[in-house]
């Protein structure tokens, strides 16, 4: 009877082993879930994309987190909640820029309404589509990471 009550012990220890190795690894995975999620972003950009040095199949990492500022020049991701954009800022706030109409001061802030001390437009190009977006639409700051030919 000794030996069946070890083997019980043996078994008990085994399955305490398992669970823990299994909240462990949940543990880790949804750690990394969250930091993928709030941190950083990796995209793949996709044949059509005309952003001035990006190539299909390049794999950009977006840092969500970084405050640096942005300037012209800087590659972006931005979103309309619906899909996200790869574009490249063509002008920053106080900037002049030129259109058929005439020429257009780009402000420093959006508007008053908002009270946000950081509510600006930038101009940015995708392709040959220019537009002005709000701060608040950019995920953040594109670096290229690596290629991948396919």
């Amino acid at each position: 009877m000794g030996g069946r009550d070890v083997f019980h012990f043996k078994q008990r220890d085994l399955i305490k082993q398992i669970i823990n190795t299994i909240v462990i690894l949940a543990a880790a995975l949804l750690l990394v879930f969250a930091i993928r999620i709030w941190v950083f972003s990796i995209y793949s950009v996709p044949a059509d994309n005309l952003v001035r040095g990006w190539h299909k199949g390049d794999r950009v990492m977006v840092n969500r987190l970084a405050s640096t500022p942005l300037k012209r020049g800087d590659k972006i991701i931005y979103t309309d909640s619906v899909y996200d954009y790869m574009a490249q800022i063509q002008a920053v706030p106080g900037d002049t820029i030129t259109l058929k109409y005439g020429r257009f001061l780009i402000p420093e802030v959006c508007c008053e309404r908002c009270g946000c001390p950081d509510c600006k437009y930038y101009l940015v190009k995708a392709g040959n589509k220019q537009q002005l977006i709000h701060k608040h639409l950019i995920v953040g700051k594109a670096n290229r990471l690596f290629h991948l030919p396919f």
